[in-house]
């Protein structure tokens, strides 16, 4: 019976380390476009209304 729940945490330590690591990630590949979006809206901006 101890090792069903060792098993049963094993696994909810996995699934916790796998999740951690792909929502981390998520969000620094969308930060990264989201600093790039206003970044270049900035400059686009600027370009405009200096032309």
């Amino acid at each position: 019976m101890g090792e069903f729940w060792v098993n049963i945490l094993f696994m909810v330590v996995v699934v916790a380390v796998i999740g951690g690591s792909l929502i981390y990630w998520l969000s620094e590949c969308y930060s990264d476009r989201i600093s790039q979006s206003i970044f270049l809206g900035s400059t686009r901006v600027d370009s405009e209304a200096a032309g």
